[in-house]
């Protein structure tokens, strides 16, 4: 690592959510080759770069969406943080790791009910 790369402050602790902070989320990017989703998490509309929610920390439910290709860009849900740690890979950002509690909407316009 460069030494410039070393000296880059990381930002504001309070500008991130909290460890074991709940929160809901909307799918971002879904990535089923890498096995991982990132999500945008409400509240946080700053943040250099979205949450992580890898595969080993989706509810069975969400797991079963995931690998039958039905989570979409805009599917909303609830996540939990599981770490906020410093990303040795981006110098001056921090990387989020969220596990999945509950879909809470898909991100598809809902359909009137058949009457």
């Amino acid at each position: 690592m460069r030494r410039a790369e070393m000296d880059v402050p990381l930002p504001a602790r309070d500008a991130y959510p909290a460890e074991q902070q709940q929160l809901e989320a909307t799918v971002c990017s879904v990535r089923p080759d890498k096995g991982f989703v990132l999500v945008e998490l409400d509240g946080y509309p700053d943040l250099p770069r979205p949450a992580l929610l890898h595969i080993r920390e989706m509810t069975d439910a969400f797991r079963e969406r995931f690998d039958g290709g039905q989570v979409s860009l805009g599917d909303r849900l609830q996540v939990q943080v599981l770490t906020v740690t410093p990303d040795i890979r981006r110098s001056g950002q921090m990387k989020i790791d969220v596990r999945d509690l509950a879909s809470v909407t898909s991100g598809e316009p809902e359909k009137d009910p058949v009457s």
